[in-house]
């Protein structure tokens, strides 16, 4: 499930991990998602929940599939954080 503007859903042209900054009454926390992007390249819609790491199932390099997804996490750190709510407001 992701969030974001639905009518978008056919002009996703990519996507990548980005961390996302969360608010609530407690106070902030951040986390990396999955964001997808219009062919503009901009960011229309991301994973209602972080991801999480781990090899698929039945995976035969669970360790290579493990180290793959921490070296996108890194990139994704790389990169502006994006505010959770953003994707509210499209």
């Amino acid at each position: 499930m992701n969030t974001g503007k639905g009518s978008d859903l056919d002009n996703i042209d990519g996507f990548n991990y980005r961390l996302l900054k969360h608010e609530n009454q407690h106070g902030d926390w951040h986390a990396v998602h999955e964001v997808f992007y219009n062919d503009s390249g901009e960011p229309v819609l991301c994973s209602v929940n972080p991801i999480e790491v781990r090899s698929p199932l039945d995976s035969d390099e669970p360790k290579e599939d493990v180290e793959n997804a921490l070296q996108l996490i890194r990139e994704a750190l790389d990169k502006p954080i994006i505010n959770y709510k953003y994707f509210d407001n499209l």
